[in-house]
């Protein structure tokens, strides 16, 4: 970010890499707009417009849209968060889980905000015993409600 004298900073980790930019976003641009919006308030058109030129941009406002197509397929998804006076970005290393078909099938049964029964799941899925939930689980990938017979699943957001 340009209104801040500070350097971005790129934590790497096993499992994931965590990219901090400080500032906060241009006047007018909310948070919602920003995750979701596909919009982009250039800070520096001249400095963009170069960047274009020299090949290390494609487009301006789309690299959030890139990065949640990148990860659409898989369980661990990346965790944008714009709040106090930065914007940090955590991005899942791909290749450090290995997901199973079976948790595959209980991710797709559950997209859409479905909340499903562990037999909902079962019904869904065609497994006859899901063991995939508690991994799942463990992961943060998914959510569990209630307790016994009332217990559903629905995907973390």
């Amino acid at each position: 970010m340009w209104d801040v004298r500070s350097n971005v900073q790129v934590a790497l980790y096993d499992d994931h890499v965590v990219v901090t930019s400080p500032g906060t976003l241009p006047a007018g641009l909310t948070t919602e707009q920003c995750l979701h919006g596909q919009i982009s308030v250039l800070r520096n058109p001249i400095v963009a417009e170069v960047f274009l030129k020299l090949g290390y941009i494609e487009k301006f406002g789309t690299g959030i849209a890139r990065v949640r197509r990148a990860y659409r397929e898989l369980i661990n998804q990346p965790v944008f968060d714009v709040r106090g006076g930065m914007v940090t970005v955590t991005r899942p290393v791909v290749d450090a889980f290995e997901d199973s078909a079976e948790e595959l099938q209980v991710l797709k049964a559950l997209t859409g905000g479905q909340i499903l029964p562990r037999g909902g799941i079962e019904r869904e899925t065609g497994l006859s015993r899901v063991y995939a939930l508690a991994a799942l689980l463990d992961r943060g990938v998914i959510v569990r409600h209630g307790v016994g017979r009332a217990t559903t699943y629905e995907r973390a957001s």
